[in-house]
């Protein structure tokens, strides 16, 4: 599946592939906070899909080790809560639209996902990573120093695979992996893990994407 069409917009700046500013969250490694820097994903007349250009944080996609799907993770919980008051002022928080998402199942394993959901912040699920990023050197991001620092011996960070100098992680999906016991994810080399990991491995990395009023 190719990349989504981009729709005309009335503001021409904003175009698939390119960069925005928005928000802001703990970057350096001494946890200062910067301005948060996403990519572009699809553009339509009056909103954008947008994901974070770097990995922000790490986090299992669950807490506890138990059969979860998007709707009741804990991951889900803190992207719309605490990490929407930590990177957005009131003024930012009402730019970001409230999509309702579904959230298919695993294909591959027939891994049933459940019901839809209603998001402000959100990982994309497989369908979309495939729709909206041509490949896998597409889908490649490194952590932040931030996360490399407070996350020292814990979050995965790979020796091998680099983009712009800087070492690769892997990063949580939406979508269930084998069973509702694993999540999928995108792995440091860009390819999309449908088999998944534990909903408890806590050292996947978050790349929350949203939909941003133009």
């Amino acid at each position: 599946m190719g990349k989504t069409p981009e729709i005309e917009s009335s503001k021409p700046q904003y175009h698939v592939g390119a960069k925005l500013l928005f928000g802001s969250y703990p970057y350096e490694a001494d946890g200062e906070k910067k301005k948060l820097e996403w990519k572009i994903l699809a553009v339509e007349k009056d909103r954008m899909l947008i994901i974070t250009q770097d990995l922000i944080e790490c986090a299992p996609y669950n807490k506890d080790y138990k059969a979860v799907t998007w709707e009741s993770c804990t991951l889900r919980k803190w992207m719309n809560g605490e990490f929407m008051d930590v990177a957005f002022d009131e003024k930012e928080k009402s730019r970001i639209v409230s999509v309702i998402n579904s959230n298919p199942d695993n294909k591959t394993y027939e891994t049933k996902d459940g019901r839809k959901t209603e998001d402000r912040v959100f990982a994309l699920s497989i369908d979309e990573v495939r729709q909206y990023f041509k490949n896998a050197s597409y889908r490649v991001a490194a952590p932040t120093p931030y996360v490399e620092k407070a996350y020292e011996g814990r979050v995965y960070i790979s020796d091998k695979y680099k983009v712009n100098g800087r070492r690769t992680g892997w990063w949580w999906l939406r979508s269930p992996g084998i069973d509702s016991h694993f999540a999928a994810n995108v792995n440091y080399a860009g390819i999309i893990n449908g088999l998944g990991c534990l909903v408890d491995n806590s050292a996947g990395s978050v790349r929350p994407a949203l939909w941003l009023y133009l």
